[in-house]
């Protein structure tokens, strides 16, 4: 190894991560009929914008301190990235949650849709703050 290089990176010929323009996405979320959806569908719902791989939301349904705060809820996350939705609804499934649910759509186009979610009571939304004039991100 050349004493040059060490220290160095080494993977700079991987890829970078392709970051999706949610404004280019128009497909709306699909969502499958509620009664269906929830195993109590009755339960107020907390609504998660951009959830990404849903493990804030999936803590949040399995935690009892949760469930003391906000009462029982129903959780639904909406990810623009479907590969995302897939593996957090697969997540979902191996711990038997019946209260937790991902769907793949961008919000700005889904809207009208969301807001007619029965009982939606929460709604959270997961944006980076925009940074400062000295600030690097």
């Amino acid at each position: 190894m050349d004493e040059s290089a060490r220290g160095r990176k080494r993977n700079l010929g991987r890829r970078m991560k392709r970051m999706s323009n949610p404004l280019a996405v128009r497909c709306c979320a699909t969502l499958p009929e509620w009664p269906s959806l929830f195993s109590e569908p009755e339960r107020d719902t907390l609504l998660d914008i951009g959830c990404a791989k849903g493990r804030f939301l999936h803590s949040l349904a399995t935690s009892a301190a949760a469930a003391d705060a906000l009462g029982p809820l129903n959780f639904l996350g909406v990810e623009l990235f479907g590969p995302l939705v897939v593996a957090a609804n697969a997540a979902r499934d191996a711990a038997g949650l019946r209260n937790l649910h991902f769907v793949a759509g961008n919000a700005n186009a889904s809207l009208p849709l969301l807001a007619a979610l029965p009982r939606l009571r929460h709604v959270l939304i997961q944006a980076r703050p925009p940074a400062t004039a000295g600030q690097q991100l």
